[in-house]
């Protein structure tokens, strides 16, 4: 074999591993920045509740293990696991949350509605009592009625 020959022969014996990883990288790049993004989201949750990453693997059901992978936001979650972090942790992770959130929100919002009128109703009707009610009142053990101390 000349050295061109086997010049050649190295060449062409080149890993390309390394250039698949990158493709696959480039391919899945948006996947990655949502479970990046995902994961962060989490991390802040978890730090505003001070729970551990423990703590939520107990919440749950799953192994501590599996809460780091989400954590370092490597991992391509499932639509499940997804589901279960935004029910335990009561955050947006999908679109469906909001949809979901937005009909619960409007029944309370008619609750909370019919409740204030309520009030305003009962507000009214004790501000008609107590004008047309005569108070007593004491001072020195001298009593006045409320018509009384109006009149002077």
């Amino acid at each position: 074999m000349t050295n061109k020959e086997q010049l050649l022969a190295i060449a062409t014996e080149e890993d390309t591993s390394i250039f698949e990883e990158i493709a696959e990288r480039r391919k899945n790049r948006a996947s990655i920045l949502q479970s990046q993004d995902i994961a962060l989201k989490v991390l802040l949750r978890l730090e505003f509740l001070g729970w551990t990453k423990r703590d939520l693997a107990k919440r749950m059901q799953v192994s501590p293990q599996q809460i780091s992978k989400i954590v370092r936001g490597t991992e391509n979650l499932t639509l499940s696991t997804i589901v279960k972090l935004q029910e335990v942790l009561h955050i947006p992770l999908l679109a469906s949350y909001y949809e979901d959130n937005i009909e619960n929100l409007k029944e309370e919002v008619v609750v909370l509605q019919a409740e204030l009128e309520e009030i305003k109703s009962n507000v009214s009707s004790f501000s008609s009592e107590v004008k047309n009610s005569e108070s007593i009142y004491s001072f020195n053990s001298v009593q006045f009625t409320s018509t009384e101390l109006t009149e002077a």
